[in-house]
């Protein structure tokens, strides 16, 4: 009789290809999806933002299996889901969370950045002034 342990399989060029181990036949090919591990976008760690300049953040990623979803935090409290979350007019330093979860709410990957915003009297009286000419202009990330 026949025994099989194990039919040989390997990559190539994307692809899975199971073959058969005595006559070297294809059995099975299947694409192998390279996903790019989801992050925020342009992620410099921490970054310093003027007194209630508007920023925007985005996903950075190619696809997501089916069932997940991008889910925004700030300062663990979540904030919305999808492609980009837009934090309007800070007046502090936040943190930023990004998080794929699946239908489950199972978190399976993050990325996060800190936020500094620049709150002192002159950066605040600053800001005021870009603001009131126009030269404060929203980030978008």
């Amino acid at each position: 009789g026949w025994e099989t342990l194990s039919e040989p399989t390997f990559e190539q060029d994307g692809v899975k290809i199971i073959k058969c181990s005595d006559c070297g036949t294809t059995l099975d090919s299947k694409p192998i999806s390279k996903l790019s591990v989801p992050k925020i976008r342009n992620n410099p760690g921490t970054r310093t933002i003027e007194y209630k300049q508007t920023i925007t953040l985005y996903a950075d990623y190619t696809a997501l299996p089916k069932g997940y979803s991008i889910q925004w935090f700030v300062d663990e409290a979540m904030k919305g889901t999808g492609d980009k979350i837009k934090i309007i007019n800070p007046t502090a330093d936040f943190e930023v969370k990004m998080r794929i979860v699946d239908s489950g709410g199972n978190e399976h990957t993050s990325s996060q950045e800190t936020v500094k915003v620049k709150h002192g009297f002159f950066d605040k009286l600053s800001s005021f002034f870009k603001r009131l000419f126009g030269s404060l202009k929203d980030i978008e990330q």
